[in-house]
């Protein structure tokens, strides 16, 4: 009967004209059909985990229920895999499933919330399980991972520790030609070494002017061979606006220092690197480190300057995260901030200072944006 119901609700759901219907309404449709399909994830996750009970997992003469979750439902290993396990922790944890099952949270947010869960001390997951679920009904699954690491580096230090050790032996690239001579480049790479990386391809791979055509992965290969290049001709990493370059750390005094009780740092691309990472990094690399804490307060500049100082655009990146526009519903855009610019909220033109507190970051299209509305008077 249950599948009966499920069908009729899609089949008349199938029946509507899209197209004939006002934005708002789609826009609430859409946010109320992904709420729904958490509640029937929710649901699936029930099921997968009662069947692997009652079963001990030999389902129609399959040897696990993750091999039968594969032939049944036609996905891949590693999908039916992740299944079983985030449905085993979600059965042993009531407060984690209910919240799912109400559609408080999406399915990607339960795996990051038991994957969290499943790496820290059994003792301590009581106490880690309400964090994370409020965290995972305010934050997208980007930062809930930031949340679930802190969490484990605080708990469980030497865990995240062999984590990071771990994830760094799985490094790899694979070079090779195809048949028509064309090179094919498939690599992992840890958080630190990836962030080295990055910080390399991102400034040379922006837009060249209004009318750059190339895609961002197009421009992404461009710079990596632009790099290489120079490399060859010079030996030397190639300057951006004068200056190599460089990798941004966020991370607290305390942590730095590796005290009790402290989490690690973030690299201004989003990416969480464990603070022996930072401590590394910080020894031996062209870094600028931002050491956040009570007394650390990026200075101020007054009217007498009219643009952003760099030492403002690290402070802002560093605050914002990125671009720091809220949707109607105080949904953050995920923009980062390295494709944001720094926004008077009160314009220059009118009296506003160029200091943190009347700055803040907005990728273009939002930065129009609240232009357009200054210039309607609907706000900053």
């Amino acid at each position: 009967m249950c599948s009966v119901d499920v069908m009729a609700s899609i089949d008349s759901l199938a029946a509507r004209d899209v197209y004939a219907t006002p934005a708002a309404a789609l826009v609430d449709e859409v946010v109320e059909l992904h709420r729904q399909l958490a509640r029937l994830q929710g649901q699936i996750t029930r099921r997968v985990a009662a069947l692997d009970h009652i079963t001990a997992g030999r389902i129609e003469g399959h040897v696990t229920t993750a091999a039968w979750l594969r032939d049944a439902c036609s996905t891949t290993h590693e999908y039916a895999a992740d299944l079983v396990r985030t449905s085993r922790v979600l059965d042993a944890r009531s407060a984690c499933a209910a919240v799912l099952q109400a559609g408080s949270m999406s399915y990607v947010h339960a795996r990051v919330v038991t994957s969290t869960l499943t790496d820290l001390p059994p003792d301590s997951r009581d106490t880690a399980e309400p964090i994370l679920l409020e965290a995972a009904q305010q934050l997208d699954p980007g930062r809930l991972r930031s949340v679930g690491l802190r969490l484990r580096e605080t708990i469980n230090r030497d865990h995240v520790q062999r984590t990071a050790n771990r994830d760094h032996a799985r490094r790899r690239l694979h070079v090779s030609r195809t048949l028509d001579g064309m090179v094919i480049l498939d690599g992992l790479l840890d958080a630190e070494t990836g962030g080295v990386v990055l910080s390399a391809l991102m400034p040379l791979s922006k837009p060249l002017n209004p009318d750059d055509t190339r895609t961002p992965a197009q421009r992404r290969a461009d710079a990596l061979v632009e790099i290489a290049e120079h490399t060859l001709r010079t030996g030397e990493t190639p300057t951006v606006g004068g200056r190599r370059p460089t990798i941004n750390v966020s991370i607290s005094l305390p942590s730095l220092r590796k005290e009790p009780g402290t989490s690690g740092g973030e690299l201004d691309w989003g990416g969480d690197i464990t603070a022996e990472a930072a401590s590394r990094l910080s020894c031996d690399s062209t870094v600028r480190r931002i050491i956040l804490g009570p007394h650390s307060q990026p200075l101020d500049v007054g009217r007498a300057k009219r643009l952003v100082t760099p030492a403002q655009r690290t402070a802002l990146a560093a605050r914002d995260g990125g671009c720091a526009w809220l949707s109607h519903n105080n949904t953050r855009c995920t923009r980062p901030s390295w494709w944001c610019d720094a926004h008077h909220i009160i314009p220059w033109a009118a009296g506003g200072a160029t200091d943190l507190d009347n700055l803040r970051l907005l990728c273009r299209a939002h930065h129009r944006r609240a232009h357009d509305e200054q210039q309607q008077g609907q706000g900053p």
